[in-house]
């Protein structure tokens, strides 16, 4: 069977201090298991079905993926705070040591989601799961969320791909599929949207299945969106189909 010409970009998945500030790092082993997103490695599993699979091995209280590299600010790639702890590490990082971790994390995961062939893919989706309900520090602080939230950023995608997609999840997860809620796209879709279409994709922890089965249900319906979206791809051509 052919993979599907879909990238998974799973970002929050990881648990490893790397190597370059494992003595300074002062976060318990309990803090970075709790912060990763271990029911996205469940879910989106799917290396075997789709062209790329990316999930990150290092923390993203270390190295966050989906923020921006050039900002030496908060929103800096390399975290050197976590809520609740007084430190991410033992004294401050040096200006070499942000760089390797940059160099040597943070750029190898993003040169990979731009490798692929951009003549082949349909899609991509930077994936996470969710909490049932919106914390207090969300922009949906204690109201229910779908099973499934599918989300973009200003022209990362059209709005035909989002609606066609949910019109395929939505059978598989109890048409509880919402757009644009609770999120609107990461960091991750819209750096990559240049090279095609890219969306955010959210699948509640809800237990009201396994994530085994979750995952199934995906792959039923990313396989479902590409056998509708190829003929149609190849009719009205590529630029006109992924991009709005």
């Amino acid at each position: 069977m052919s993979r599907l010409p879909i990238v998974l970009s799973v970002p929050n998945t990881g648990t490893l201090v790397p190597t370059e500030v494992q003595g300074l790092c002062a976060l318990p082993r309990q803090t970075l298991m709790e912060a990763a997103d271990l029911a996205a490695r469940e879910i989106f599993a799917l290396e075997d079905a789709t062209e790329l699979c990316l999930m990150a091995a290092v923390s993203h209280l270390i190295v966050d993926m989906n923020r921006e590299a050039d900002d030496l600010h908060h929103r800096h790639a390399v975290r050197v705070k976590t809520p609740g702890y007084p430190a991410t590490y033992r004294g401050n990082l040096k200006p070499d040591t942000i760089r390797r971790l940059v160099e040597n994390y943070y750029g190898p995961y993003h040169v990979k989601l731009s490798a692929v062939s951009c003549d082949r893919m349909m899609l991509g989706l930077d994936c996470y799961s969710m909490a049932e309900i919106g914390g207090l520090n969300d922009l949906d602080p204690g109201s229910p969320r779908p099973f499934v939230s599918l989300s973009c950023c200003a022209n990362s995608c059209s709005p035909d791909i989002l609606q066609s997609l949910a019109d395929c999840l939505s059978p598989r997860f109890h048409n509880k599929v919402m757009i644009n809620h609770p999120f609107r796209g990461s960091g991750i879709v819209r750096r990559h949207a240049a090279d095609f279409s890219w969306a955010r994709i959210d699948i509640s922890r809800m237990p009201w299945t396994s994530n085994e089965d979750k995952r199934n249900r995906l792959r039923e319906s990313l396989e479902e969106w590409c056998n509708a979206a190829l003929p149609l791809q190849a009719e009205q051509g590529k630029s006109r189909l992924l991009h709005p």
